[in-house]
């Protein structure tokens, strides 16, 4: 009669068993981590056709007769149309790439031409910020949309880097506008402030300070938390790629079993 105890055994993993099966765990979290970013980026791409639809409706209404005549706002808009014609090749430049690029999940080419949409985003605000009207309209706080999208998508360190060149690009805007570099523009019929390159200096700096705070608190709180999102994830992630380890030896020993049967 064959004795039943010098049959095979098997046992689950210990922790620290586990570090020679790490590999197999590297390759499922790379895996999942290139996935989640691509589909992140997706949704990126999603969200800047909806600011397409925006300017576009918005270029559009200006050419209702008297609607902005009534609102005291310039007639007649171009750059709308031209914003969203650059935002929309843009679009279509990196849908290309991440279609292209979409099996190989590691290739650096995809954060790289990430940063360049991103920049040629804060230029594009800058310009709309300039045209609108720096000081005397409140849509300098477009900004924020890009620094919580950063947030989102990128890792604390190089979301900062994002708030931080959003400041920059609206301090450099500003100060142009100040020396008579650029002209004064608004969206406005009757310009409010006509006579910027006059304003104190005091009167800039607790403007550009005010909104500069407020971006770096907003991006202190959004960050902070999609950080603690992301370490939640992260761990989820390498509880499911240890069971799937797990599940695997466990298929390897009962087909060894079944063999041996």
């Amino acid at each position: 009669m064959a004795r039943y105890d010098a049959w095979p055994t098997y046992q689950l993993p210990l922790p620290e068993e586990f570090s020679e099966r790490q590999p197999i765990m590297a390759e499922f979290l790379t895996e999942d981590q290139g996935s989640l970013f691509i589909r992140n980026m997706h949704w990126y791409c999603k969200l800047r056709w909806i600011v397409v639809s925006i300017f576009l409706v918005f270029g559009g209404l200006s050419y209702v007769p008297g609607l902005f005549m009534k609102l005291g706002l310039i007639s007649k808009l171009v750059w709308p149309f031209i914003i969203a014609a650059i935002l929309s090749v843009l679009n279509v430049i990196y849908l290309s790439d991440l279609r292209i690029n979409n099996k190989d999940k590691q290739n650096k080419t995809i954060p790289f031409n990430l940063w360049i949409q991103i920049i040629a985003d804060l230029i594009c605000a800058t310009v709309i910020v300039h045209i609108c009207g720096s000081i005397e309209t409140p849509v300098s706080f477009v900004y924020l949309f890009h620094i919580v999208l950063a947030s989102i998508l990128l890792s604390r360190a190089e979301s900062f880097a994002v708030t931080f060149m959003a400041s920059s690009m609206y301090l450099i805007c500003m100060q142009l506008e100040r020396t008579g570099i650029l002209g004064i523009s608004s969206i406005f019929q009757n310009n409010l402030m006509p006579h910027m390159n006059n304003m104190p200096v005091s009167v800039l700096a607790v403007n550009i300070g005010a909104s500069t705070v407020t971006w770096l608190v907003l991006w202190y709180l959004a960050s902070g938390l999609s950080q603690l999102v992301r370490q939640h994830q992260g761990q989820l992630e390498r509880i499911n790629n240890r069971l799937r380890s797990i599940q695997q030896e466990k298929m390897k020993h009962m087909l060894h079993t079944t063999h041996e049967l």
